[in-house]
């Protein structure tokens, strides 16, 4: 986590060298950045995603929701489950969980029970995290 200008300088250098980063280095930059705490830089991240036409997957919008969970952000991470939505990518159990923590910190407790209520009317399980 603490190697996120690194990771963010890897980045720069394969753009500068014409070499396209795919959705997978994207992700593994979000999760650092997410591991240090720089929330607003994941979101950064992802929208720069975006600008190269590289489409965000469950593990793009995982990694995201939880770096705002670490922020403490929780508003930001119902927003990205949003976009989740919108994009019909189907939201993991752990996107579930990181959104919960983050409305949890944010003592948000309405959103996360709102979350689990949503967890189990459809396809996910809720584990022991989610509660």
């Amino acid at each position: 986590a603490h190697q996120w200008p690194l990771a963010m300088q890897l980045l720069e250098q394969m753009q500068a060298a014409s070499i396209v980063p795919v959705s997978t280095t994207y992700n593994a930059l979000t999760s650092a950045l997410g591991g240090a705490g720089e929330w607003e830089a994941a979101l950064c991240t992802l929208q720069r995603m975006r600008q190269q036409g590289i489409v965000p997957d469950v593990v793009t919008y995982s990694a995201a929701i939880s770096a705002c969970e670490k922020g403490q952000e929780w508003a930001p991470a119902l927003d990205l489950l949003r976009q989740l939505r919108l994009q019909r990518v189907e939201a993991a159990l752990i996107t579930f969980n990181a959104t919960i923590s983050a409305c949890e910190k944010g003592q948000q407790w309405k959103q996360g029970l709102a979350l689990l209520n949503e967890m189990r009317r459809g396809r996910q399980v809720p584990s022991i995290v989610s509660y």
